[in-house]
């Protein structure tokens, strides 16, 4: 495990309020106590408010406080769907780039960067997986992370039932990333946003594409509202976002409310409305 993902996971352990001995988090993350104390001091300098409980009966827990309002996230994802090369980062600057729960309930930052970190470096996740019907323990090979209509979605190879499946991240409990690593194989046929999308298609039927220039997570929190998915180009320039919404004029007004850059790659329909709109706003100076 490396030291970013066993930030990562101490701080998924800690963010459900549940008292942990030092003993049981040292088996957990495989650490001395020596390199687990550092790990908390680590956490607690970024903003994190980690309660020490010393001596009989003691503990470490995050503080009711940081459960409800959030501390700052230490990641900056930077590549491949928000399957990135997730970094560990302190700073004001980073942190308040990525508001990622404040778009999507449920779903904890940390719990993103874990899964992010293991499909960057192709490393196999357990975790169990709260269906429909019942819960199941599941072993997948992370390939793509995707945001889709107000959701994260994990889509990998599950090694249990030989097939591709897809997952609702905020369905998954109890990740923990093996030392198993695995080559990705190719995606069947559409990649994992394509497959997703068509279930939007019946009730959208305006499709509009642009090019962000933030990454998928930093994107997720920029935008005003986020009507269809988001995938980082690769190289880390950015996000590709395909938006599918009932009028141009509604897109428009989104894009208007939110706080990133873009170029528009289609439709010309949709690039004459965005100049139409830029002239309009010019004379106004």
């Amino acid at each position: 495990m490396t030291r970013t993902t066993r930030l990562f996971r101490l701080l998924d352990l800690l963010a459900g309020g549940t008292p942990w001995s030092t003993d049981r988090l040292c088996t957990l993350l495989d650490v001395p106590a020596r390199t687990l104390r550092r790990d908390i001091a680590e956490l607690r300098e970024v903003g994190y408010d980690i309660v020490g409980v010393p001596g009989p009966g003691g503990h470490y827990r995050l503080s009711a406080d940081s459960r409800l309002h959030g501390a700052p996230p230490p990641v900056r994802p930077t590549r491949h769907g928000t399957a990135t090369d997730a970094t560990w980062a302190g700073s004001p600057a980073t942190s308040d780039a990525v508001e990622v729960d404040t778009r999507v309930p449920g779903v904890p930052d940390s719990r993103l960067a874990v899964l992010t970190a293991a499909a960057e470096e192709h490393h196999e996740v357990t975790f169990t997986h709260r269906g429909r019907d019942a819960t199941s323990a599941r072993t997948v090979e992370p390939v793509r992370l995707v945001l889709l209509d107000g959701r994260w979605y994990l889509h990998g190879w599950d090694r249990d039932r030989r097939d591709w499946r897809t997952f609702r991240i905020d369905r998954i409990d109890d990740v923990t990333v093996t030392g198993n690593r695995f080559i990705p194989a190719p995606l069947p046929g559409k990649d994992a946003t394509g497959l997703l999308r068509e279930r939007f298609r019946g009730r959208r039927t305006v499709e509009v594409v642009l090019d962000l220039s933030a990454d998928p997570v930093t994107a997720a929190a920029r935008l005003h509202r986020v009507d269809g998915t988001l995938e980082a180009l690769e190289g880390g320039r950015g996000t590709r976002y395909t938006a599918l919404v009932d009028s141009y004029e509604w897109l428009l007004t989104v894009l208007l409310l939110s706080d990133v850059d873009f170029t528009v790659v289609g439709p010309a329909g949709f690039r004459s409305a965005v100049a139409a709109v830029a002239e309009r706003f010019g004379r106004a100076l």
